[in-house]
């Protein structure tokens, strides 16, 4: 929230966007379960028709909504939908669950990415974006956060 106003967003904007964000723009929920329905339909050799996948799609945009932001959220959710659809093996999200742990690092870093992108947009739509101040942070001109260390890439250890 702090680089987010440092980057010239309005602190109003950033305070309600980015924690509505994280309950309803779970894009990487969304791609998650898309992505995870692809895979079980291709590993059990079931195909789906394309009503079959809109209806899936259309269900998965709900079901990503509104959801707790932990991890394995979105493995639970995937098994709610195909449970309520009968169009896959529900079996076949147990061929997800070993890499389950890696794949939350990806939703986890594509929903910061999307809520950040969200803040900057509503920023600039309702006029309350300061250019001069993203330009600043951008070029590493702002002051760091306080009780922050700054450290330079020479002074990095490697």
């Amino acid at each position: 929230m702090t680089r987010l106003e440092q980057a010239g967003c309005d602190e109003a904007v950033v305070g309600f966007v980015l924690p509505a964000g994280y309950s309803f723009n779970i894009d990487g929920a969304c791609l998650y379960m898309a992505c995870g329905v692809g895979f079980i339909s291709q590993a059990t050799d079931t195909p789906l028709s394309l009503s079959q996948q809109l209806a899936l799609l259309a269900v998965m945009l709900l079901t990503s909504k509104g959801g707790a932001g932990a991890a394995g959220g979105a493995l639970v959710k995937l098994a709610a939908t195909l449970q309520s659809s009968h169009a896959l093996p529900l079996s076949g999200v147990g061929l997800l669950f070993g890499i389950d742990r890696v794949l939350a690092i990806a939703t986890s870093t594509t929903n910061v990415i999307g809520n950040s992108v969200a803040v900057l947009v509503l920023s600039k739509w309702e006029r309350m974006f300061d250019q001069q101040k993203f330009d600043a942070y951008m070029s590493g001109r702002h002051a760091p956060p306080a009780g922050s260390v700054a450290v330079r890439a020479s002074e990095h250890p490697h």
